[in-house]
């Protein structure tokens, strides 16, 4: 246990007065020089435990990320997916690695208990969601700030022979000019592999964001839904191509959309392809988005 400075003081008054009280007794410089000795220790555990908090914070046993309120855990063993890292003592918000393709994720651990993989984050435009088909198969961006996960890790960690009793999506949201997170929660979530297009397959939802809930949905417009870019157009208008007419991000087009999470962040009408959880009336955009997975149990 680290000493206070009142202890530190207290202890070295102690060992003067013991070599005041028997000058000339050669056991008492003995008694000195250790307590010299001593307090070098003390100093040195002080310095080292500093240290320690300046690289680990409140992260351990991950280490702490400069300018982050994240974690970073790779140094942890990968494991299956972020609930099974949460099911090992593992509770810090963070970056780890997962066993699937080695991939480096973001583990959710405090968000509706945890143990949730996120797969897409948006808080300020800082990165650029004008991506092709490869860029978001396997990802882009920070993921200590804004990113797409890639659509193979995401089918990977949904795919039955990994969750088995499926999935579930949540997608928390903070909208413009508000301070308090709406969520969505989808009960069951999955997309195909790249043969499928990616293909979107939720259902079951609840939560308390703006029309998300009952049998109309935002995202439950873009359900069955194959992915598309501005270099692949697999959405369901076969008179126009959806993403290059709405901002040349990826997304789950239908005719063309309701909502779109990965669109431009600008915030000037939705007209152009911009970030919105519904496009008509236009009321209701995001100025922070999480989509993240949990398998189910």
């Amino acid at each position: 246990m680290a000493l206070t400075g009142s202890r530190i003081f207290i202890f070295i008054c102690i060992q003067w007065f013991a070599y005041t009280s028997a000058t000339g007794n050669e056991t008492v410089h003995v008694l000195v020089d250790r307590s010299i000795s001593n307090l070098q220790k003390i100093k040195l555990k002080m310095k080292l435990l500093s240290q320690v908090k300046k690289m680990y914070g409140d992260c351990l046993p991950c280490r702490s990320i400069s300018n982050s309120k994240s974690c970073d855990c790779t140094a942890i063993k990968p494991m299956e997916d972020c609930l099974e890292f949460l099911q090992n003592g593992y509770t810090k918000n963070g970056i780890y690695k997962v066993t699937q393709r080695e991939k480096t994720v973001y583990c959710d651990q405090t968000t509706q208990n945890g143990g949730w993989t996120v797969f897409l984050r948006r808080q300020d435009g800082s990165t650029d969601f004008q991506q092709n088909w490869l860029d978001y198969k396997y990802g882009f961006g920070k993921l200590t700030s804004e990113f797409w996960l890639g659509n193979e890790i995401v089918h990977d960690l949904t795919k039955p022979s990994v969750a088995p009793k499926k999935s579930e999506l949540l997608i928390n949201m903070r909208m413009k000019g508000q301070t308090k997170l709406v969520f969505a929660k989808y009960d069951t979530f999955e997309i195909g592999d790249e043969a499928s297009k990616y293909t979107l397959k939720i259902s079951g939802v609840s939560g308390n964001a703006p029309h998300s809930t009952g049998s109309y949905s935002f995202l439950g417009n873009h359900n069955n839904m194959k992915f598309s870019t501005y270099d692949r157009d697999n959405d369901k208008d076969r008179s126009r191509h959806c993403s290059t007419e709405y901002g040349r991000v990826g997304w789950w087009f239908n005719r063309c959309y309701i909502t779109l999470l990965t669109g431009n962040y600008k915030f000037t009408g939705h007209s152009n392809g911009e970030i919105s959880w519904n496009n008509n009336p236009g009321d209701v955009e995001p100025k922070f988005v999480q989509m993240m997975m949990r398998r189910k149990l």
